[in-house]
């Protein structure tokens, strides 16, 4: 999943999964905990944790823009696109991209994550 989404060697990717597997492990999912909750019980350090999981978060983001951009039909963009960022934003960042926006889209963490979970349990 993480190449599919052009994010295995970036450094927040072992955080994430860390994140993931935690709260998989826990049963929960990011509502009934928060995620400051969640990296403080994994790393001393939470900010910087959930720092570098959003710049990595948001370099997926920009891979899968840069594949809707190439092939609108792209598997991996038709799969994850909408699923894990929410397609409003996976567009915003297409268009900044394309140099039609000043704004990047965002990042919903509890999102991003939460889909996480579900792609594991489901392929695990």
């Amino acid at each position: 999943l993480f190449q599919r989404l052009g994010i295995a060697s970036e450094i927040g990717c072992k955080d994430i999964q860390e994140t993931v597997l935690y709260l998989v492990e826990k049963n929960q999912v990011l509502g009934d905990v928060t995620l400051s909750e969640v990296l403080g019980n994994l790393n001393p350090s939470p900010k910087c944790m959930e720092q570098r999981i959003r710049r990595t978060a948001m370099v997926g983001l920009t891979h899968l823009a840069h594949l809707g951009l190439d092939d609108f039909g792209n598997e991996d963009f038709s799969e994850f696109a909408s699923s894990l960022y929410g397609f409003d934003q996976v567009r915003k960042e297409m268009d900044f991209l394309k140099g039609t926006s000043k704004t990047h889209g965002n990042i919903k963490m509890r999102t991003f994550i939460n889909s996480l979970i579900n792609y594991y349990q489901e392929n695990m």
